[in-house]
């Protein structure tokens, strides 16, 4: 029997819902059910099965709900964004980076015609990641160095994570401060990678 022919395809249907040892029935008794009876049963097996499996799914969901932390708090940038509304756009980013979304070239290669994940802000032949973005793109020197001012006057870190490229520390806001006092400063933090991002569009677009 052909393995990807119709018939393999219906075996293996047959065996994943219960049903592959009534289809053996009929084959070595030569009997058969009505139509309509046939339809109705798979129906109602077809029913059980993805029951089951939802059950499963739910109770599997409510034992790892148990793990999540109680003490859950607002992103930072949200934060920052409802005390300081000019930083909409800018925490907007930040996010969106955070959560891998970001509207560079290595994510962009992904959804588009245009499948080269290269930076256009230079000429180097780096992939635009996360970390070519905010500390060593060539194009964006002028800029990055407003980001590093700010990143300077927030933390103490700073040296350490321009040196390692510590992208997630800036994205995190892992900057062993109290975030909540420093808002205004974080939104200027982000206000600066904002404006580098512009400058890496009007490049990209040349």
């Amino acid at each position: 029997m052909d393995q990807n022919g119709p018939s393999a395809n219906f075996l293996r249907t047959c065996k994943k819902y219960d049903r592959y040892e009534d289809i053996m029935q009929f084959i070595e008794e030569g009997s058969t059910i009505s139509k309509s009876a046939w339809k109705h049963e798979c129906k109602m097996e077809i029913k059980s099965h993805e029951q089951y499996i939802y059950n499963l799914e739910c109770e599997m969901y409510k034992k790892t709900t148990l793990l999540r932390q109680s003490n859950i708090e607002p992103i930072i940038w949200w934060k920052v964004c409802l005390r300081h509304l000019d930083y909409i756009r800018a925490c907007t980013l930040m996010v969106k980076m955070l959560a891998g979304e970001e509207p560079l070239q290595i994510n962009v290669a992904k959804y588009s015609s245009d499948d080269n994940p290269l930076c256009k802000a230079c000429s180097q032949n780096e992939i635009e990641s996360i970390p070519h973005f905010l500390f060593a793109c060539p194009g964006l020197e002028e800029k990055r160095s407003i980001f590093y001012e700010h990143l300077y006057d927030l933390t103490a870190k700073a040296h350490t994570i321009i040196a390692a490229h510590d992208y997630k520390s800036v994205l995190l806001a892992d900057f062993n401060i109290s975030l909540d006092s420093h808002l205004h400063k974080l939104g200027q933090l982000a206000q600066s990678v904002l404006q580098m991002y512009y400058i890496r569009c009007s490049r990209s677009c040349q």
